[in-house]
Parts: C-alpha cells; sequence; structure tokens
C-alpha cells in the first residue's frame, strides 16, 4: 500500500466513523440514560472531523483553482464536474454550526446538525473521488493535512465513543 492509498484509507474511515456516529446521534432516545454524554461525546467527535473536512475542502479549492488552466485539456465533463465541486465547497465552507455546542442542544438542532454533516459526508466523499485521479502524492498531503498524531486522535475518540452501548445497540440493529 502506497502513501496515497494510506492517506486515501483514513478519510475514508473517518468518513464511516461520522456516518456511524450520526446514525447513533439521531438513533438515539435523547430521555435514555448517558444519552445527553453520549450526544456531547458525539458531537465533540464531529466537530474534531468537521474542522478536517472543512481544512480539507479548502485545500482542495486551492488546488483545484491552481489547477483550472491544466484541467481544460482533459475533457470538458472533467472540467464541468471540477466546476460543480468548487461551487459545492464553496456552499459547503460555511460558518462552522458547531461553535457554542452545550448540553442544552435541542434535539432540533442537532438533527439539523446531523443533516448537515450527512450531506457533508457525501459531499466531500464525492469530491474526494473525483480528484483523486487528478492528484500527486504531495497534493494528497497537502490537502488531508493528516498525520500520525491527527490519525492517533482520531482513533483514540472513535474507540471510546465505539465502547459506548449506544453505538454498539445502533450496529446490532
Amino acid at each position: 500500500m502506497n502513501e496515497t492509498d494510506l492517506i486515501l484509507r483514513q478519510i475514508t474511515i473517518e468518513r464511516l466513523h461520522a456516518s456511524e456516529l450520526i446514525a447513533a446521534c439521531r438513533a438515539l432516545d435523547p430521555s435514555a440514560p448517558r444519552a445527553s454524554e453520549f450526544i456531547q461525546a458525539c458531537l465533540g467527535y464531529l466537530a474534531l472531523i468537521e474542522q478536517r473536512w472543512r481544512t480539507r475542502v479548502r485545500g482542495h479549492a486551492e488546488r483545484l483553482q491552481a489547477m483550472g488552466d491544466r484541467l481544460g485539456g482533459r475533457g470538458e465533463p472533467r472540467q464541468a464536474a471540477l466546476t460543480r465541486a468548487l461551487a459545492e465547497l464553496r456552499r459547503l465552507d460555511e460558518p462552522p454550526l458547531t461553535t457554542g455546542r452545550t448540553r442544552q442542544d435541542t434535539n432540533s438542532e442537532i438533527k439539523s446538525y446531523t443533516d448537515f454533516l450527512m450531506s457533508y459526508v457525501t459531499s466531500i466523499g464525492d469530491l474526494d473521488t473525483l480528484v483523486a485521479p487528478l492528484y500527486t502524492v504531495a497534493d494528497w498531503r497537502a490537502v488531508a493535512a493528516l498525520d500520525a498524531d491527527a490519525v492517533l486522535e482520531e482513533r483514540r475518540r472513535y474507540a471510546a465513543l465505539s465502547a459506548e452501548p449506544f453505538l454498539q445497540a445502533q450496529a446490532s440493529a
């Protein structure tokens, strides 16, 4: 497995973990014992991942704009797809929705946030797939902004959440 494969594998794992936690938050009965603590821990994890996605979105935008002239020779459909991708990136790079999250978040706020993140999961996954053939390992290093500490932090947080009965119940449902 080469470095690009490792980077793509990690960003895919993060998307899968985020999707799993989003589904668990949506399915959770907020009145269940310890539900509030679990939701807050999930929101903490999702805020970390959302920040990484926003960093990657900005990195993609910078790289794609820099590549713009060179992409013209690759065919009109790819250029049109990249133009759409850049428009989607601009839409996604709105102010963070995670600032100021507290235990008093309402179910509707959490649902709105998880809906937003689910659309983000899909959009950034589509974009990563679209740009993969255009990027070198140097591009992925710059855009993904992953290092050993970042990978270990994501895994540590996810492992703590995956041990929770709420997530285990969701996985067996």
